[in-house]
């Protein structure tokens, strides 16, 4: 911890205040120590496509790591953030000198890959309304926050950022949610989305 802190460089970030952009040459990877953020591509036609939202203790930029490869996202902090950023070059020699960080961050980064795939997977199934389920109850998963009323998905994403993510439309993402809100699976508040029944949810991903 002492070797790892010294080359760490700590930063903080605004909400939608762009930690790094898609192209741009990869210097070093980013730890998130507080708040969320999203990563995201640039499809066909400048749409945007959603991998994955980062977590605090999960890595964002670890394509770096290849020598001369370029950012293949752009990180974005859906709130407040806080990274350790730490260069390419003095990592590396952090990994030769200990063995045992070098096998924990092999582990951490099959373990994102396998997620990462496993959601890439699901937007390729289905039709857009499973999609858009299996979306929100992964979100439900992860950062749901238990209130009388139901789940409250508590993260801060605006419903292009939402239909970014399953792989639709803004309409169709509205027109689905006032679906799954009539028929009393979820029931919306502004951006915020409280799921009344995680169990009819989780059905209709399985559909």
């Amino acid at each position: 911890m002492e070797a790892f802190n010294r080359i760490r460089h700590l930063h903080h970030y605004k909400p939608r205040q762009a930690i790094f952009h898609e192209g741009t040459p990869a210097l070093g990877f980013h730890i998130v120590c507080a708040g969320r953020v999203k990563l995201s591509t640039a499809g066909r036609g400048g749409r945007e496509q959603v991998i994955r939202i980062a977590n605090p203790g999960e890595i964002i930029g670890e394509e770096s790591l290849l020598d001369s490869h370029g950012c293949n996202a752009t990180a974005e902090p859906l709130e407040d953030c806080h990274t350790a950023f730490i260069q390419r070059d003095q990592f590396m020699a952090l990994l030769e000198s200990n063995h045992q960080v070098a096998s924990r961050f092999l582990l951490h980064f099959c373990r994102t890959l396998i997620e990462t795939q496993g959601r890439l997977a699901q937007m390729g199934l289905g039709d857009a309304r499973s999609r858009l389920a299996g979306t929100l109850f992964d979100l439900a998963q992860r950062y749901g926050r238990g209130t009388a009323e139901g789940v409250d998905l508590d993260v801060n994403l605006s419903r292009a950022e939402l239909a970014a993510m399953v792989g639709v439309s803004p309409e169709t993402v509205m027109r689905l949610l006032g679906e799954f809100r009539t028929k009393g699976v979820l029931r919306l508040d502004g951006r915020r989305i409280i799921v009344l029944s995680v169990k009819r949810l989780e059905a209709l991903a399985r559909h």
